[in-house]
């Protein structure tokens, strides 16, 4: 409709003059209203928004902001646009290749949320159906691909009898050991074995000192001394989550790409139905709007005079109708033979009769007589066209989604199968290298967790014999360092043990995700939503204008990057985190609310320093070496681990030991 109405002021503009020179301007943006009464109003306005001709009465002023920028950012001649009631369709009008002006036609939007909502409706019923049934099958194949790894786990029940009942006996070996958590499970077998051995050790020497003769306490004292010293840490034979769970993820990462990617084509099939099903009457009901235009165009001309084998130039309007309305695939005006056609037939077998099945036919009438009709057609293909444009947008959210669910297979796996495998691991092996002083918060029921409580109990069975063993010693005066001298050997206090606090990369690798990806996928629409903003700077060029919020950005980032480090070490890393987070949330909601071009440089140049301060300032500084789990060597200082980085660089002969550096946001 819209197109027809410029076509109709084409003639005045190529003239010279302005669209509010035409004095039937009125009587030409009223022509669509006889031709569709769904219409609610059409307007032609100039390049400033000021309307000059409309159906309206009153005459409105403008047409609102939104539909102005829909036509200054328009690419092409046509464009369309949305507002809160209205879906509105424009057609510019050039002169020489300048916008001296447009038209628009305006519909009702209550059948356009009528169709998006049964399309949402049909594609959330697909969605859950292709839900269901592949999480059936994913749970089927999951539980084939996980029987290896948790009959490994469930072989940890035979071990039970290794902690508590029969310390002593040696652990039996299972044929699922060889599996993928075979290293894993028999490394474990061995630390709970040497950690049986040495707690037998320790407590037969601490419970010597509760004893009242001298002889035993000498035994206890020769025992001790026969007891060989803890290795290093570095000795301590232990696993690692990331590792177990990495190795899983690599087996489920290949079944999860194929279950998304099937299900992505599946759903997309059901949606390209759905869509067709909503569209394909619109479709016939546009294409009918256009063969009644070209009818009446047509009769228009003949009426002035003009044979049908005579219409010069008709083909060539064909041609731009075509190439504006990429859903009709051919038009003709026949009268029993083809007098003129545009477009390729989409059945070769076309025939110029309107009683074929499936074409669109329109009369011409010129004196009360049918004289020709207009024969369209349209591709059934089109809406399968229209989605083959997206295909790359899609293949890149089918790849989001694999990566997203390796990350979360990681996490659950870690959570779920291998961190209380690892956690026990790790206490096996601090009790087979002599260190009781931690313990681990047990909340499960299974046999790794019941197997976890057991050393748990075992840590806390002799803190409490230390405590009764330097008591009796204090009160005969006899025994006291010696009792001391096993506590601090194997780590034992009168305090309660400490936790065990395990870290792992799994721990922020989703978060880090899923940050990365929040932070990254808005800037490829950046140019785009700073071009649709008010832009105050229209003394430059457009290309430099809309690469404003990335420069702002970049140079933030070098500017506050050098004084990163000397906040981080006043305020320190973790303050500074908090302390940065705050303007960079105000800065992305200063950008939801941005309407000019200053504002979005301005808010994106306010999350460069905030970026700047979290990742350059914690980047640059060490991060302070974890404490060690199992007793320090006698020549460690024992504040070379707890003394901040300063002081640690005043401090002489504090470098004898390596310390360990890594970015703090590792």
């Amino acid at each position: 409709m819209a197109q027809t109405v410029a076509a109709s002021f084409k003639p005045f503009i190529d003239l010279g003059l302005p669209l509010s020179q035409a004095r039937n301007g009125n009587v030409l943006v009223a022509r669509p209203l006889s031709i569709d009464p769904e219409i609610e109003a059409v307007h032609a306005f100039n390049p400033s928004g000021i309307i000059v001709h409309s159906t309206l009465d009153p005459k409105p002023q403008s047409v609102p902001r939104e539909v102005l920028l829909a036509m200054r950012l328009s690419g092409d001649v046509k464009w369309s646009v949305e507002t809160s009631d209205q879906v509105i369709g424009g057609f510019n009008v050039r002169r020489r290749d300048a916008v001296v002006g447009a038209v628009a036609a305006a519909y009702p939007k209550e059948r356009l949320d009528a169709a998006s909502r049964g399309m949402r409706t049909g594609t959330f019923q697909a969605a859950f159906l292709v839900w269901l049934a592949f999480s059936a099958l994913a749970f089927v194949l999951l539980r084939f691909l996980l029987a290896a790894p948790v009959r490994a786990v469930a072989t940890l029940k035979a071990l039970s009898g290794v902690t508590d009942q029969e310390p002593s006996k040696p652990p039996p070996q299972s044929a699922a050991n060889s599996g993928l958590f075979g290293p894993a499970i028999e490394q474990l077998t061995t630390n709970l074995a040497a950690a049986t051995r040495r707690f037998e050790e320790v407590e037969r020497a601490l419970k010597a000192f509760v004893r009242s003769t001298d002889a035993e306490r000498g035994a206890a004292k020769g025992a001790d001394d026969t007891v060989p010293r803890p290795p290093e840490e570095s000795m301590v034979a232990s696993t690692t989550t990331r590792s177990l769970a990495g190795q899983l993820a690599g087996r489920l990462a290949p079944v999860s790409a194929v279950f998304i990617a099937v299900s992505a084509l599946i759903l997309g099939g059901l949606i390209l139905s759905s869509v067709n099903e909503s569209i394909v009457p619109e479709l016939a009901g546009r294409t009918n709007l256009i063969g009644t235009v070209v009818s009446e165009n047509v009769e228009r001309a003949v009426g002035a005079g003009v044979p049908l084998d005579e219409l010069v130039g008709a083909e060539d309007y064909f041609g731009d109708m075509l190439e504006q309305l990429p859903e009709v695939a051919y038009i003709a005006v026949a009268t029993g033979r083809i007098v003129l056609e545009a477009g390729e037939r989409i059945d070769p077998y076309l025939a110029p009769p309107r009683e074929r099945k499936g074409v669109r036919s329109h009369p011409i009438i010129h004196d009360g007589e049918e004289i020709a009709y207009v024969v369209i057609d349209i591709d059934p293909a089109f809406i399968t066209k229209r989605f083959r444009d997206v295909f790359l947008d899609i293949s890149v959210v089918v790849l989001v989604t694999m990566l997203l669910a390796y990350e979360i297979t990681i996490l659950l796996t870690s959570r779920s199968l291998t961190a209380g495998l690892d956690r026990l691991q790790r206490m096996a092996a601090m009790q087979a290298a002599g260190d009781f002083s931690r313990r681990a918060a047990v909340t499960a029921r299974g046999a790794v967790d019941r197997m976890t409580a057991i050393l748990v109990e075992r840590g806390e069975r002799l803190r409490a014999l230390y405590n009764t063993s330097l008591a009796s010693a204090r009160t005969r005066s006899a025994g006291v360092a010696e009792v001391e001298r096993l506590g601090e050997r194997y780590r034992l206090s009168p305090a309660k043990t400490q936790p065990l606090r395990l870290s792992y990369f799994t721990d922020i690798r989703l978060p880090l995700f899923l940050f990365a990806a929040a932070d990254e996928l808005p800037l490829s629409f950046l140019p785009i939503y700073t071009r649709a903003a008010d832009n105050p700077l229209s003394w430059l060029d457009e290309n430099i204008v809309i690469s404003l919020p990335l420069a702002g950005y970049l140079l933030a980032i070098l500017v506050a990057t050098p004084f990163s480090r000397a906040l981080a070490e006043r305020v320190g890393r973790r303050r500074l985190l908090f302390i940065a987070a705050a303007p960079t949330l105000f800065a992305h909601v200063g950008l939801y609310l941005a309407t000019t071009v200053t504002e979005i440089v301005l808010w994106r140049t306010v999350t460069g320093f905030g970026y700047s301060a979290c990742f350059s300032g914690a980047a640059n500084l060490p991060a302070r070496a974890s404490r060690p789990v199992l007793p320090k060597a006698a020549s460690t200082p024992k504040s070379s681990f707890a003394m901040s980085p300063r002081t640690r660089a005043r401090s002489p002969g504090s470098w004898r030991r390596p310390v360990l550096w890594a970015p703090t946001w590792c």
